[in-house]
Protein backbone atom coordinates (compact mmCIF):
# COMPACT_ATOMS: atom_id res chain seq x y z
CA UNK A 1 0.00 0.00 0.00
CA UNK A 2 2.95 2.43 0.83
CA UNK A 3 4.01 2.24 -3.40
CA UNK A 4 0.30 4.00 -3.76
CA UNK A 5 1.97 7.00 -2.56
CA UNK A 6 3.89 7.59 -6.27
CA UNK A 7 1.01 6.09 -8.23
CA UNK A 8 -0.64 8.61 -10.41
CA UNK A 9 -4.41 9.01 -9.75
CA UNK A 10 -6.29 7.33 -12.36
CA UNK A 11 -6.76 3.70 -13.82
CA UNK A 12 -3.94 2.77 -12.73
CA UNK A 13 -4.17 3.77 -9.24
CA UNK A 14 -7.72 2.05 -9.20
CA UNK A 15 -5.91 -1.12 -10.38
CA UNK A 16 -3.60 -1.06 -7.45
CA UNK A 17 -5.78 -0.43 -5.05
CA UNK A 18 -8.01 -3.56 -6.65
CA UNK A 19 -5.27 -5.84 -6.72
CA UNK A 20 -4.95 -5.30 -3.32
CA UNK A 21 -7.73 -5.60 -1.94
CA UNK A 22 -8.05 -9.29 -4.03
CA UNK A 23 -4.80 -10.55 -2.53
CA UNK A 24 -6.34 -9.48 0.76
CA UNK A 25 -9.96 -11.34 0.22
CA UNK A 26 -7.45 -14.65 -0.16
CA UNK A 27 -5.34 -14.15 2.37
CA UNK A 28 -8.29 -13.63 4.45
CA UNK A 29 -9.89 -17.11 2.79
CA UNK A 30 -6.96 -19.03 2.78
CA UNK A 31 -7.23 -17.78 6.74
CA UNK A 32 -9.98 -18.55 6.91
CA UNK A 33 -9.48 -22.32 5.46
CA UNK A 34 -6.82 -22.66 8.25
CA UNK A 35 -9.16 -22.11 10.97
CA UNK A 36 -11.75 -24.60 9.72
CA UNK A 37 -9.12 -26.75 9.17
CA UNK A 38 -7.81 -26.26 12.84
CA UNK A 39 -11.41 -26.67 14.22
CA UNK A 40 -12.10 -30.07 12.76
CA UNK A 41 -11.19 -33.04 14.66
CA UNK A 42 -10.25 -35.66 11.76
CA UNK A 43 -8.13 -32.00 10.10
CA UNK A 44 -9.71 -33.48 6.19
CA UNK A 45 -11.33 -32.05 3.90
CA UNK A 46 -14.63 -31.55 3.97
CA UNK A 47 -16.78 -29.42 1.37
CA UNK A 48 -16.85 -26.44 2.86
CA UNK A 49 -13.10 -26.39 3.34
CA UNK A 50 -12.16 -27.64 -0.51
CA UNK A 51 -15.02 -24.70 -1.88
CA UNK A 52 -13.27 -21.98 0.39
CA UNK A 53 -10.20 -23.01 -1.02
CA UNK A 54 -11.31 -23.40 -4.45
CA UNK A 55 -12.38 -19.75 -4.18
CA UNK A 56 -9.07 -18.44 -2.61
CA UNK A 57 -7.68 -19.96 -5.42
CA UNK A 58 -10.07 -18.32 -8.09
CA UNK A 59 -9.63 -14.97 -6.35
CA UNK A 60 -5.80 -15.34 -6.43
CA UNK A 61 -6.05 -16.19 -9.97
CA UNK A 62 -7.53 -12.39 -10.13
CA UNK A 63 -5.07 -11.18 -8.49
CA UNK A 64 -2.27 -12.17 -10.82
CA UNK A 65 -4.32 -10.76 -13.80
CA UNK A 66 -4.60 -7.37 -11.77
CA UNK A 67 -0.72 -8.00 -11.25
CA UNK A 68 0.13 -8.21 -14.52
CA UNK A 69 -2.06 -5.05 -15.71
CA UNK A 70 -0.12 -3.31 -13.35
CA UNK A 71 3.41 -4.48 -14.54
CA UNK A 72 1.96 -3.55 -18.28
CA UNK A 73 1.00 0.26 -16.99
CA UNK A 74 4.17 0.52 -15.06
CA UNK A 75 6.18 -0.68 -17.82
CA UNK A 76 4.45 1.34 -20.77
CA UNK A 77 6.65 3.69 -21.64
CA UNK A 78 10.12 1.78 -20.54
CA UNK A 79 11.91 0.05 -23.13
CA UNK A 80 15.18 -2.69 -22.11
CA UNK A 81 17.51 -3.60 -24.98
CA UNK A 82 17.10 -7.40 -26.00
CA UNK A 83 19.63 -9.47 -27.56
CA UNK A 84 22.83 -8.16 -28.05
CA UNK A 85 21.69 -4.41 -27.41
CA UNK A 86 21.74 -5.27 -23.71
CA UNK A 87 25.43 -6.16 -23.87
CA UNK A 88 26.59 -3.11 -25.42
CA UNK A 89 28.09 -0.66 -22.65
CA UNK A 90 25.95 1.88 -21.56
CA UNK A 91 27.33 5.45 -22.87
CA UNK A 92 27.47 8.14 -19.59
CA UNK A 93 28.20 5.16 -17.02
CA UNK A 94 29.63 6.68 -13.69
CA UNK A 95 31.45 3.65 -12.98
CA UNK A 96 35.16 3.25 -14.83
CA UNK A 97 36.46 -0.03 -14.91
CA UNK A 98 40.57 0.29 -14.53
CA UNK A 99 42.53 -2.88 -14.61
CA UNK A 100 45.31 -3.07 -11.61
CA UNK A 101 48.61 -2.26 -12.94
CA UNK A 102 51.08 -5.34 -13.57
Amino acid sequence: MVDLWDVRADRTRRTAITFNLVNAAMAGLFLLACLIRAQSPERGATGVLLATELVALVVGAVGVRLGARLMRQFDRGRVEPSGFEALSPVTGSTVEIVRPPA
